[in-house]
């Protein structure tokens, strides 16, 4: 599984869950931290898009065409 997709993953299960816990206080967000968050997010993801990680063994290498890297839980 990518890097890349493995973080954007955590990062919708910790939206769920937020949502799931019932947290509805407002949030303001600048106009300028809004665009700075959107940079550092496209950046780290430009940056981390050719890394791989295997569970088992476990290990993170760059493979820079992974587009045909088949998913598996075992092997």
């Amino acid at each position: 599984m990518c890097v890349e997709s493995a973080l954007g993953i955590t990062g919708v299960v910790a939206g769920i869950g937020l949502v799931g816990l019932g947290l509805t206080a407002p949030v303001s967000v600048s106009a300028a931290s809004l665009a700075a968050s959107v940079g550092v997010t496209m950046t780290a993801g430009f940056l981390l898009k050719d890394f791989v990680f295997e569970w088992s063994p476990w290990k993170i290498y760059r493979e820079k065409d992974h587009a045909q890297v088949i998913f598996r839980w075992r092997k």
